[in-house]
């Protein structure tokens, strides 16, 4: 099954749905080891994130409404992307460009918020 992660109606990450259950996986561990506290709109993103696995789909502006909150959010995007790399690595380019081409759709997004 496809998921589907958008901001603001456009898609930024198309993916299967078991892909999108392993990434969030290596975030929620980023999280815990390395003890980061959330907002609560950072924790009802994750959460979200967890769901999106599931084939509902997120729009990501819907919760990250600050530059704050999306920088905190690329944080934990480039933390789950290194630790997935660590763990998988022998995981196809192809998931290795998907996850770079959505961080690098979210840094686009983070320069349109003003300072």
């Amino acid at each position: 099954m496809a998921v589907y992660i958008k901001w603001d109606g456009r898609d930024i990450l198309r993916c299967r749905n078991s892909f999108i259950a392993i990434f969030y996986e290596d975030i929620e561990d980023t999280i815990r080891e390395n003890k980061i506290q959330l907002n609560e709109d950072l924790t009802e993103t994750i959460k979200t994130l967890d769901q999106a696995g599931y084939g509902i789909g997120l729009d990501l502006a819907e919760y990250l409404h600050t530059k704050d909150d999306i920088l905190r959010f690329l944080d934990l995007i480039r933390k789950g992307i290194d630790k997935y790399n660590q763990k998988t690595p022998n995981a196809s380019q192809d998931a290795r460009d998907l996850l770079e081409g959505f961080y690098q759709e979210l840094v686009k997004i983070a320069k349109t918020f003003p300072k």
